[in-house]
């Protein structure tokens, strides 16, 4: 830890939602596993949106549930060409069909790109949490091997304590 985060956040439900085709073998979802072995006291739970896309078209409770279940809700996506994938935009329209309330929930996003308009990418979920009236957090833009590198673990963790950290002082981005 980098140790500046002062408090404790209560255990929390984080819901991971890797929209990499690649599913389990995903680069972007590997640094969210990487946070969930890093801080254990809270729960994680991860639905592959990205290779299950087309079952959850078919039948969205299980997302639902999972939704449901948590407190914080992590997207993660490679960047291709300039956006998200196919994948998660459906499953985003599939969420507001849905009609969930997710609103109090907080939410943020891992990326993993070359640094090539993912930015792009990140606000499309941004602007879709908030529209979602989610209590959206910054997002942690990665490349391909950040999590090889000392720094880019370090740039992790301090992505992972700000977010407690905010979550525990009622800190968010509200809608403009």
């Amino acid at each position: 830890m980098t140790g500046w985060l002062k408090g404790k956040v209560e255990s929390m439900k984080i819901l991971i939602l890797n929209g990499s085709p690649k599913g389990n073998n995903s680069v972007t979802l590997q640094t969210a596993l990487y946070l969930e072995k890093r801080y254990p006291e809270h729960t994680y739970e991860t639905l592959n949106i990205g290779q299950q896309i087309r079952a959850l078209e078919k039948d969205f409770s299980k997302a639902a549930e999972a939704l449901n279940r948590a407190d914080l809700i992590i997207f993660c996506y490679p960047v291709y060409t300039f956006i998200a994938p196919y994948q998660v935009h459906r499953f985003i329209e599939l969420l507001k069909q849905s009609g969930i309330s997710l609103q109090g929930k907080y939410a943020a996003q891992i990326s993993t790109s070359k640094h090539f308009y993912d930015v792009t990418a990140q606000k499309f979920i941004e602007l879709n949490c908030l529209d979602l009236k989610l209590r959206y957090l910054a997002g942690l833009s990665t490349d391909m091997d950040d999590l090889q590198t000392e720094k880019g673990r370090y740039e992790a963790d301090c992505f992972f304590e700000k977010h407690l950290f905010d979550i525990q002082n009622g800190i968010w981005t509200e809608p403009a």
